[in-house]
């Protein structure tokens, strides 16, 4: 099947007139495109190359051959492959909104940190949330704030402090009478929605900044306004998920396979360390898997939320094996939304079983993790039940889930490794990106035996498949005890050093 890719594009002198571009359906089975430029006064009859359209066979390919053909040709921003990650990305992390709201205190922040590793895992960053800024000014000592963060780094193992703020959101900009703020020449304007938002943006923010007005900075000084800005916060040293909610576990799956960033916002004391000790290893560091989570090619086109029929499935790539995770979202959540309103699902929808299937060519790039002349055969490991079944790539399988459950299907190609051996790491069976800790395999095979070296970051219970008993099994050169059931085995350690398993 042919498939289109068309999206908004215009030249930056464009951008700067639009600030809203929607594709409409028509009834006679064409598409429009609608740019709003969101002022009244910016009106044009015009627009240079604002549409770019492209086609291909497969979805993910096209994606991803389409924003690098835009990269070249616009020069204005960067494809993923082309970026710095991070250096929080692949670490746990802790947001203080939920904890304290508006009410950010030094002691609150020092006693969460403390109550993370009392239980045993460790933000290694921190998003000091809404709070750290007063919308109402108060007078502070001068050095409250520097020691603060610098303490924070000193006590606790943390790479990064991060602080969040909404200058032109939450907090309506800056206050145009202030003395501070008069070598910027503010001004006070009002937003006005362009027309096609209000179809489907409900935000009582905006409704509030559209009454009060946006404080905002003259154009020519906004880049001198934001230098003082970040140097007063690089001067203090400031450089998701909630646990403890009831959809916590649907939630930090979703996290899991989403290659994105983990971290929790949660009161001291309302942590729910079940669910983060399957997404965060002893040291702070994560599993995260290497690309963008992407629904299956069955879900592309299909409402997983309103359709009353359909699981939402995600697929993910590990090193050696790909990832699959099943949601039920059907009827926990509406479309349109209705102002005001919050959503509540009736009362049997939680009851319902959902049924569905997955397969393993569902993970759209499972060739990436095999070996060259590979069988098509996957060792396919089951998260929530702990089971395991092989299945040739073609084959599928029945799964049913209740409303707001989930299940992890880690999918590994099998590999030959000699003298009759058939092997697959499954990784940390523990973790919902088991997969995710498998580093490296190396297989040996000569006259006297068959070695297979798996290299793993991690902690806890690893498991593979292996179509023959092993011999022996070692961490570190040094013997561990296995267990076998059916085809899979299992060892434990207790160190979160990479570690290298042989089996032989």
């Amino acid at each position: 099947m042919k498939l289109l890719m068309s999206a908004p594009f215009l030249t930056p002198s464009a951008l700067a007139m639009f600030s809203n571009l929607e594709f409409f359906s028509t009834t006679v089975n064409e598409l429009e495109l609608c740019a709003e430029s969101g002022d009244p006064d910016v009106q044009t009859s015009q627009m240079m190359e604002s549409v770019f359209m492209n086609s291909g066979d497969n979805p993910y390919k096209l994606m991803k051959n389409s924003i690098k053909i835009l990269e070249k040709h616009k020069r204005t921003f960067h494809h993923i492959e082309n970026k710095t990650m991070p250096k929080h990305i692949d670490c746990f992390g802790w947001s203080t909104w939920d904890a304290f709201y508006t009410d950010v205190t030094a002691q609150g922040i020092e006693e969460g940190l403390k109550s993370f590793s009392k239980g045993g895992y460790s933000p290694r960053f921190l998003i000091i949330d809404d709070g750290w800024l007063n919308t109402v000014f108060s007078q502070v000592s001068k050095s409250g704030g520097k020691l603060q963060v610098q303490g924070l780094f000193l006590g606790h193992v943390l790479y990064v402090v991060y602080a969040w703020h909404a200058l032109l959101g939450y907090w309506g900009g800056v206050l145009p009478t202030s003395p501070v703020m008069q070598k910027y020449n503010p001004e006070l304007v009002y937003p006005v929605q362009s027309p096609g938002n209000l179809s489907h943006i409900l935000c009582t923010t905006l409704e509030r900044l559209e009454k009060q007005g946006i404080g905002l900075i003259e154009p020519s000084n906004i880049h001198e306004f934001y230098e003082y800005l970040h140097s007063c916060l690089a001067s203090c040293g400031i450089d998701g998920v909630k646990s403890n909610h009831y959809t916590a576990d649907f939630h930090g799956a979703a996290r899991a396979i989403g290659g994105c960033s983990v971290y929790v916002s949660d009161e001291t004391g309302q942590r729910n360390f079940h669910v983060i000790k399957k997404l965060v290893l002893p040291d702070g560091s994560i599993l995260r898997a290497r690309c963008a989570g992407r629904p299956t090619r069955d879900c592309l086109f299909v409402d997983p939320v309103t359709d009353n029929k359909s699981l939402l499935k995600i697929w993910n790539m590990n090193k050696f094996s790909g990832i699959i995770g099943v949601f039920i979202c059907q009827r926990a959540g509406k479309w349109p939304p209705t102002a005001g309103a919050q959503y509540v699902p009736s009362p049997e929808s939680g009851e319902r079983v959902m049924p569905g299937s997955v397969r393993p060519l569902d993970v759209d790039s499972l060739e990436d993790a095999a070996v060259e002349n590979w069988s098509g055969d996957c060792a396919i490991y089951l998260f929530n039940s702990g089971s395991l079944v092989t299945t040739p790539k073609e084959g599928r399988f029945e799964v049913s889930l209740r409303v707001l459950k989930f299940e992890f299907f880690t999918v590994c190609p099998i590999r030959e490794a000699g003298q009759n051996l058939r092997f697959a790491p499954i990784g940390l069976l523990d973790m919902y990106n088991s997969g995710g800790a498998v580093q490296s395999l190396h297989c040996r095979d000569n006259v006297s035996n068959c070695v297979v070296k798996v290299e793993v970051q991690g902690c806890g219970r690893f498991g593979a498949y292996s179509s023959r008993k092993p011999k022996s099994c070692s961490v570190d050169t040094k013997d561990e005890i296995f267990s076998v059931q059916s085809k899979r085995w299992t060892t434990g350690f207790q160190s979160w050093r990479r570690m290298q398993f042989k089996s032989c």
